[in-house]
């Protein structure tokens, strides 16, 4: 009995490594090795599970759950569970919740705690689905929260149960419970390396404030929504949640492309693009990789076409090679569409049914392939589009550089003849400055030869007192002439009274005889003056001598007139 016990391990385990060999599996050698035991030894409930899980793999659903119903009598638990698995990865949750159902039934004690975590998540994978009834996913959701609950009972200690609730949590609309939940496993020890809580605390965060806009076509006129600071650093936080998880588990494509999703939500679309292309580089067969690559080109030109339309864009710097940009985006689209479409049209139902679950919008992902013909003509005819736009740039700014550079032509021409004009009025201004002086100068050499007497007022006055006695005298001559005609008599005592009386006289106008090194400057006002009597003495003159000539050529006429 023992030596046949160890040639069915022995079997058992070359058929295990035929099937996990590191070169590729050899799956028909293992199969054939599990066959084999299965019809010698149908006790030997392991292998009829590995034949069903070969089934599964393959996507035989039918002959898998067949192998599983042969392990039934000897593994009860185990058939009952892979059968429900074997069902949810067919997309039958109805199915597989009776054998969920089932299975925990058949759990021993030691069993029951993952039966409880088991048929929660698969209660919530069901509510999440897109094939469940509106009507049936709150009671999935309810009944996923009491097997989440009923296995922390059993071991509170369950980080993946506590994990599970904040999922419901978030499903519900409560991402504020839900983070509390997250953040609470995720300071345990024990969970801190498992990149899914950091997952699902940046889903939170996403899902409480993230960066939400409506999408919209090129030429639309609708606005996005605005995007807020706390909506933006919360899609910052989920991101640096998002890192946390992509070191932890390198391999997880699913965190690239969660990491790319905000970006794009936050209209990086470029860093975007840097992180979809390291995911295409070390997933270069990855579908989904080149789904979100397209798409975010795609959003990326659509973006700049929005920025960048108008006739004002041309004032924006840089607006051409920006609409390069986006032609040349929109056509990498186009290149990774076609791609995508062949691809999809060569997968088979069964793993198209699987790109579609892993993406998380199943029923859209296959109506969006389903219409992906015209969605690429929509952008081959948008291209077509982008390109007559290039052509209106490219001539707007011909134009724009021609008339700034006649503009500045213009401006040259006008700072020179500026400068011209500001030439000549300073040689203009010079001109007239040196002439000024010259004058005064003129002025200072004929005003040096002018003499006139000082204290002119006191002149004046004596001149005034000469005057009358000039007229007494004058008077006192035609009362007596005989005495002016007589000689000058000589008084007693010898003294000539002419004499001293021609001294008396002459003395008056000592003081207001110039002296030859005196200066006196005539004032300008005075000099005016002068001219203007003598101007109107001259003038009245004329006007006499008129009046004179007039008077006697009127005498004239009357005397011919009576002759």
């Amino acid at each position: 009995k023992e030596l046949e016990v160890s040639q069915i391990c022995l079997k058992f385990n070359r058929a295990f490594l035929a099937e996990s060999h590191p070169s590729g599996p050899e799956i028909a050698e293992a199969v054939s090795e599990y066959i084999t035991m299965q019809e010698d030894n149908p006790w030997f409930a392991d292998a009829s599970l590995r034949v069903g899980k070969q089934w599964q793999s393959l996507g035989r659903t039918q002959q898998a759950l067949q192998s599983y119903r042969m392990a039934m009598n000897d593994a009860p638990f185990e058939a009952r569970l892979y059968s429900a698995e074997a069902l949810r990865e067919a997309g039958q949750y109805t199915n597989a919740l009776k054998w969920g159902e089932r299975a925990l039934a058949a759990a021993g004690e030691k069993e029951e705690h993952y039966a409880y975590v088991f048929l929660a998540n698969l209660y919530y994978e069901a509510a999440t689905s897109h094939k469940t009834p509106s009507a049936a996913k709150d009671e999935y959701l309810r009944m996923a929260m009491e097997r989440y609950v009923k296995a922390l009972d059993i071991d509170s200690d369950c980080f993946a149960a506590a994990n599970g609730v904040g999922m419901v949590f978030a499903r519900r609309g409560k991402p504020e419970i839900a983070r509390k939940a997250f953040q609470c496993v995720r300071d345990h020890k024990a969970m801190e390396d498992n990149p899914s809580i950091y997952i699902n605390l940046a889903h939170t965060y996403i899902q409480t404030h993230g960066v939400r806009r409506r999408k919209r076509v090129f030429g639309d006129d609708a606005e996005s929504e605005p995007e807020t600071e706390e909506r933006i650093a919360n899609t910052r936080k989920a991101i640096s949640l998002y890192q946390k998880a992509k070191e932890l588990d390198p391999d997880d494509v699913s965190v690239n492309l969660h990491i790319a999703k905000a970006l794009n939500n936050l209209k990086d679309y470029d860093e975007a693009a840097a992180v979809l292309s390291e995911a295409a580089h070390n997933w270069p067969f990855d579908m989904l990789v080149k789904i979100n690559q397209a798409k975010n080109w795609e959003d990326w030109a659509k973006h700049t076409l929005r920025v960048y339309r108008g006739f004002r864009a041309i004032q924006k710097p840089g607006c051409l090679e920006k609409v390069e940009d986006a032609r040349d985006c929109l056509t990498s689209a186009v290149a990774a569409w076609n791609f995508i479409s062949n691809y999809w049209s060569e997968m088979t139902h069964i793993e198209c049914g699987l790109l579609s679950r892993r993406s998380g919008h199943p029923e859209g992902l296959k109506t969006f392939m389903s219409n992906i013909k015209e969605h690429i003509a929509n952008l081959q005819q948008l291209i077509e589009t982008v390109n007559v736009r290039v052509q209106e740039l490219a001539r707007q700014i011909h134009h724009n550089d021609l008339q700034l550079e006649r503009l500045n032509l213009e401006k040259k021409e006008g700072e020179r003849e500026a400068e011209n004009r500001a030439k000549n009025s300073e040689a203009f201004r010079r001109e007239k400055h040196l002439e000024a002086e010259d004058q005064a100068l003129r002025l200072m050499e004929s005003g040096r030869h002018i003499r006139l007497g000082r204290n002119l007022e006191a002149v004046k006055d004596k001149a005034a007192a000469k005057s009358s006695n000039k007229k007494k005298k004058t008077e006192e001559k035609q009362e007596t002439p005989q005495e002016a005609e007589q000689p000058m008599q000589v008084v007693e005592g010898g003294e000539d009274i002419g004499g001293d009386a021609a001294n008396t006289i002459s003395g008056i106008f000592d003081d207001e005889i110039p002296h030859d090194d005196e200066e006196v400057v005539v004032p300008r006002e005075r000099e005016k003056k002068d001219k203007k009597k003598k101007k109107d003495k001259k003038d009245k003159k004329d006007k006499k001598d008129k009046e004179k000539k007039d008077k006697k050529d009127k005498k004239r006429k009357h005397r011919e007139n009576e002759d």
